[in-house]
């Protein structure tokens, strides 16, 4: 009888911590009129919803109120979606600024700047020190500019053309 008794309580503290791990799974309701709006864009980007033409927040409100039983995309697929984007951009971001915006020269100090068609001279001095010298027509004028620059500075160990100027 005893063996029977502690077997019953066995099963019923197994089935509370059954309850119990299963309470904390389940989602709090959502309140949509409680969030802010960047909570709200977030929830909507979550489920795959995009709200075009949402000007106020009652907008918002009203899209998540009628998502709130959409499943939540996987995290790959999201991945997968920005990767594309990114792809459509050339390799670069949103704003510029990304990798296609130069090319590297041969020449230290040298950049090619893709929007101007120019070649860009920025010297490092000492100090972690930059100075801007201009944009140039030639790779070989802008590596010219950095190596006076470097030179009036005393570092000329630094200079692209070591014999020549």
């Amino acid at each position: 009888m005893a063996r029977k008794s502690f077997l019953v309580c066995l099963l019923i503290i197994l089935c509370s911590a059954v309850v119990l791990v299963h309470a904390d799974e389940a989602e709090p309701p959502v309140n949509c009129a409680k969030m802010r709006t960047k909570q709200l864009r977030t929830f909507l980007e979550e489920r795959g919803v995009e709200c075009k033409g949402c000007a106020e927040k009652s907008d918002f409100v009203q899209l998540c109120e009628e998502s709130k039983d959409l499943p939540i995309i996987e995290v790959e697929a999201k991945e997968e979606e920005t990767e594309a984007k990114y792809k459509d951009l050339g390799g670069q971001n949103s704003k510029g600024g990304g990798a296609g915006d130069f090319k590297q020269s041969d020449y230290r100090g040298v950049k090619y700047v893709e929007a101007s068609g120019q070649w860009r001279a920025i010297a490092d001095l000492a100090g972690g020190q930059y100075k801007f010298l201009g944009n140039f027509d030639t790779e070989r004028e802008a590596a010219e500019a950095y190596d006076k620059a470097v030179r009036e500075a005393g570092e000329g160990e630094k200079a692209n053309f070591k014999d020549e100027l």
